[in-house]
């Protein structure tokens, strides 16, 4: 298969929401009511940080821009007419086998815990299986 070829058939407006289900899916797991505060207090963060630095201006938009680069690498792997049993097996081995595999080698060289390694392992793996579901069913 040509490279060229792995973009055409690509439900592009699929691939945004996926994007942005996964961008939701962020504020929901990182709030107050789910896993903030273990996770700010695990990475070393206070409240003020998130209003100093970069800024949150910043890192919004790039954040989605990032998310919509996963969901097209996710619409090619998974291809056009895909199963959603096939689309959501293909995310697990994805956010299993690769990103949480990736990610725990990182953590443990930085030596960061695993009730943070779990956080965000299981916010990708979760995030992927949502964004499977959209590029499966709307094709």
């Amino acid at each position: 298969m040509e490279f060229v070829t792995l973009f055409q058939p690509l439900n592009y407006l699929a691939v945004i929401a996926a994007a942005l289900i996964q961008f939701v899916l962020g504020y929901f797991w990182y709030s107050k009511a789910m896993f903030a505060d273990s996770w700010t207090k695990e990475v070393g963060l206070k409240d003020s940080d998130f209003k100093n630095g970069l800024g949150m201006k910043y890192i919004m938009p790039i954040t989605v821009v990032l998310y919509f680069f996963i969901s097209l690498v996710l619409a090619m792997i998974i291809g056009s007419g895909a199963e959603l049993s096939s689309a959501v097996n293909m995310a697990v081995i994805i956010g299993l086998g690769l990103i949480s595999a990736l990610t725990g080698i990182h953590y443990l060289y930085e030596r960061r815990s695993l009730r943070l390694f779990i956080i965000n392992a299981g916010y990708n793996v979760f995030g992927l299986i949502l964004a499977a579901i959209i590029l499966s069913l709307w094709q």
